[in-house]
């Protein structure tokens, strides 16, 4: 229940909603007598209701408001013309319509269905708001409810702790890194998250993702370390000889997040390179072999989405996310071993299996960026005997 509201003039009432279910016209918003005012879901739905002083009028929206999705719904009128926006975004079509918009229940009742789901942050011409609430004393109708409880039924269980659907489209491939599904999730304000759960239908073969995937397959190194110096914080870079390289200590990053058993990384832009000389201990008239692994990701620049998405942002549905860096092993010959790698938008441990000549008793391992943003936290070079 709402204290009585009267519009005679220009109003506007924006609400998140999240229906469970959909039969037939459910009410969002509207009064407790005829009623004479209410704005609600048709029995189609990319069609609402609004009904102003009487006045039943339809409109037909540009999008559907579906079952088991939010969404963000907003009614405006100025001067006559009413007109309704989408997840901020304005519908193509108006009304008209004059008279006193009067209203007081979040929720239906008489002459229409009941609403199924949770509504939240209404927000009634920027001086009442209800945020909703946990409680069913934060939904109860003191003056009687169909059910003499609660205005829309029992108390849902998306109030308690509402769950949303992500409908992945086709190129389910595009969201998966492995075993991994990455999803971005956007709020206007804060939110948080717990005990999530994710249930699917249907699959997707898991492709190889080159020497992702089958670096499962490589032995762990059973050898000394080979690097004088693996880790890339601060204090560690001083020990690498680099160009244009950036330490950045892992609390600095936006996101707080490194590797474990690191403070720090470093950052390296297009043509950016780190390297270090190292010796070949017990050199030989055979070769023998080593793992190279370094953990790395590209990490474009924090977008702000109060522009809208996706704006400015490096990262949309079509972008092509992963970096390169090229990772030379110079000995003494007229060029070097050269082993490309591609870097996501996750720390990874990039391996290369590879083969220190006869005969070699030094050599050098250098890294150079190919993309911008590429971090990198540290780097081992291991015998595998």
């Amino acid at each position: 229940d709402l204290a009585t509201q009267n519009f005679a003039g220009d109003f506007f009432v924006e609400m998140n909603l999240y229906p469970n279910t959909y039969d037939g016209n459910t009410c969002w918003l509207g009064d407790s007598s005829n009623p004479n005012n209410f704005i609600r879901r048709s029995n189609l739905d990319t069609r609402i209701n609004i009904k102003i002083d009487g006045l039943d009028q339809s409109m037909d929206l540009d999008r559907a408001i579906e079952a088991g999705k939010s969404v963000k719904i907003r009614v405006q009128r100025s001067g006559s013309t009413v007109s309704v926006l989408l997840d901020d975004v304005l519908q193509s079509n108006t009304l008209t319509a004059a008279g006193t918009f009067t209203f007081d229940r979040i929720g239906g009742r008489n002459a229409v269905n009941f609403f199924d789901g949770a509504i939240w942050d209404v927000n009634i011409n920027g001086a009442i708001t209800y945020p909703g609430g946990a409680n069913a004393s934060d939904w109860e109708d003191t003056t009687g409810s169909v059910d003499g409880t609660i205005v829309n039924g029992p108390l849902s269980a998306l109030v308690l702790g509402w769950t949303a659907d992500f409908d992945i489209p086709n190129g389910f491939d595009r969201y998966l890194s492995g075993d991994k599904l990455a999803v971005l999730i956007h709020s206007a304000g804060g939110f948080t998250m717990s005990d999530l759960e994710l249930s699917y239908e249907g699959g997707e073969e898991k492709h190889e993702l080159g020497i992702a995937v089958r670096d499962i397959d490589f032995p762990k190194p059973k050898g000394a370390e080979i690097l004088s110096e693996t880790l890339l914080d601060a204090t560690a870079l001083a020990n690498w000889t680099e160009s244009g390289a950036t330490a950045i200590a892992t609390g600095s990053l936006p996101d707080g997040v490194s590797p474990q058993g690191t403070t720090g990384i470093t950052e390296l832009d297009t043509g950016d390179f780190i390297l270090q000389p190292f010796t070949v201990s017990e050199s030989s008239r055979g070769t023998r072999k080593a793992l190279i692994e370094i953990w790395a990701r590209r990490f474009p620049p924090i977008y702000d989405p109060a522009g809208g998405w996706p704006g400015s942002s490096t990262i949309t549905e079509d972008s092509y996310d992963e970096g390169e860096i090229l990772v030379d092993l110079i000995y003494d010959m007229p060029e070097p071993i050269r082993v490309s790698k591609h870097p996501g938008l996750h720390y990874v441990a990039h391996r290369i299996e590879t083969v220190i000549p006869a005969f070699t008793t030094a050599g050098t391992l250098r890294i150079t960026s190919q993309s911008d943003d590429i971090q990198i936290a540290k780097v081992s070079m291991k015998y595998m005997d």
